[in-house]
């Protein structure tokens, strides 16, 4: 009976062990639980250090572009403000000189204006009736000078606002010419100098005035003169 019992349990040992054994062997050794969780951590933290690594490259682009786009935005800035003080400058420097002008252009004026008196030049002259002496009226022959020059370029001085006429009139007077002038509708016409009158050398010839070489469209008593005028009556024909 004893050795049934020591048997049996030899047996109920042994069938411990054994079982022990087989459910040891269906699970993994601790250790190599250990190392896959150890594996499984690291491969998880690399992957994280990757992806924050990826992260702080996209945001060190971002960060870039940000930072070009703001120095070219400056650049524009900086180089239309620099073209807007140019041209603020330009503008300053141009209203200055206009001013300068405008301001001389005023003084000149109101010299001018604002003197009493004015001179001008005056002359009287036929020459076309020398190039034209057989259609001269009979008898005025001795009228016409021989240089065509009836009065030479005579300076006067006149009152300011004096008209083309006041000034022929004070030069003929000074220099011993005679004037032979009508009212008419249009004003005061000059009919001729020192005896030689208009139509005196052919049906249309007469007497004509300019100033500064122009012919202003109105009588010689209308033309308000100015200034170191030039004025020349000349006889046509």
């Amino acid at each position: 009976m004893k050795k049934n019992i020591k048997y049996i349990s030899i047996l109920i040992t042994i069938i411990f062990i054994f079982v022990s054994f087989v459910g040891c062997s269906s699970e993994n050794p601790p250790e190599e639980q250990t190392l896959s969780n150890i594996t499984s951590t690291s491969a998880k933290s690399v992957e994280h250090s990757k992806s924050t690594e990826q992260t702080s490259q996209t945001k060190k682009a971002v960060s870039e572009s940000t930072t070009q786009n703001s120095n070219s935005e400056q650049n524009k800035s900086t180089a239309a403000t620099s073209a807007t003080n140019s041209t603020t400058k330009s503008t300053i420097t141009t209203k200055k000189t206009d001013n300068k002008t405008t301001a001389a252009k005023t003084e000149t004026t109101t010299a001018a204006t604002t003197s009493s008196t004015i001179s001008c030049s005056i002359e009287i002259e036929c020459k076309k009736i020398l190039s034209n002496m057989e259609n001269l009226k009979a008898g005025h022959e001795d009228f016409v000078p021989a240089d065509g020059i009836i009065m030479n370029t005579k300076t006067v001085t006149v009152n300011n606002g004096s008209t083309a006429y006041d000034a022929l009139k004070s030069a003929c007077s000074k220099n011993g010419v005679t004037i032979n002038a009508q009212n008419s509708a249009y004003g005061t016409y000059i009919k001729g100098f020192n005896n030689i009158d208009e139509f005196d050398c052919g049906r249309q010839s007469g007497w004509i005035y300019t100033v500064n070489g122009s012919s202003p469209p109105k009588s010689c008593d209308k033309y308000t003169i100015s200034q170191g005028d030039a004025i020349v009556f000349s006889f046509v024909c």
